[in-house]
Order: C-alpha cells, then structure tokens, then sequence
C-alpha cells in the first residue's frame, strides 16, 4: 500500500476497525514510513482531545430511552429511513383521500341545498311518467289499438270580489 491509501485507513486502524490483513499491511507500512507514522499520531492526539472534550455531554437517561424505544430492533439506519419515508408518504396519502372526501360531502350538501330551495320556489322538476306495461305477446290475437284520450279541459277563471 501506498501512503495515501494508509492515511485514508489511519482513522478505521485508530477505531480498531480495520479487517486482521488489512491491519497486518497498514502495522507494516507504518513501521517503514516516518511521515506515515507522524500522521497515525497527529490523527490520535485529536481523536483522544475530541473525545476527553466530549466526556462531560452526554444525553439524558430519558432522551436515550426515548429514541431507543423509537428505533427498530436491529434495522439499519436505511431501513429506518425507508420506514420514516413510507410512514410520511401514507401520511399524505391520508390527507388527500380525506381532502377528497370533504370536498365531495361539501358538493353533496351544495347540491341538496339548491334542489331544495328549487323545490321550494316551486320549480321542482316534473316526477317522471311511468313506463308503459309491455303487452304480452299473443301469437293469436292481434293487439287492439289503444283508446284515444281526451285533450285537459281548461282551468276555470277565479272568481275574484
């Protein structure tokens, strides 16, 4: 390994995170390579200040509590993410199907409201005539022509004093 691939591996080997082969390779370099070296230990010395500076902060109790019992068990932080974005995604969904059902009630109530007014102005639409019964089909006896009906008679004058 070259220098520039051991510096991007000094903060996983200062964690104690490289892979046992890894390690093996980045020890060996190190032992080879002052400015390497020199860099390992510019990289501890602000890896140990930050963490002697962040000692005395640390969350409440109950804030720890609070987002464990919000967190999956074992999902990744990806998983958690997925989860957050379908719950804000159903969420919205909620919402419109809900806006959508406001509307249309809204609708409803505005259309009852003026077929009744229209009603009461008496302008109701006329009820609608029945349809005429189907004669039943005789192969024998022809159907007979229908009765003519007699023309309304005219409304009588009122009689006004």
């Amino acid at each position: 390994m070259n220098c520039d691939e051991i510096r991007e591996r000094l903060p996983a080997l200062i964690d104690r995170e490289l892979e046992p082969g890894e390690l093996a390779e980045v020890e060996k370099h190190l032992a080879e390579c002052p400015e390497c070296r020199s860099e390992k230990s510019r990289q501890e010395k602000f890896t140990t200040s930050v963490k002697i500076s962040l000692e005395g902060l640390r969350p409440s109790d109950r804030f720890i509590k609070r987002v464990i019992e919000k967190l999956p068990e074992g999902a990744s932080p990806e998983a958690r993410e997925a989860e957050a974005a379908a719950a804000r995604k159903k969420g919205l969904v909620s919402l419109a199907v809900a806006v959508v059902v406001i509307v249309l009630a809204l609708l409803a109530m505005l259309l009852a409201a003026r077929y009744k007014a229209k009603q009461e102005k008496g302008g109701a639409p006329p009820a609608p005539e029945p349809a005429p019964a189907a004669a039943p089909a005789s192969p024998a006896a022809p159907a007979a022509p229908a009765a003519p009906t007699a023309p309304a008679a005219p409304a009588a004058p009122a009689n006004n004093p």
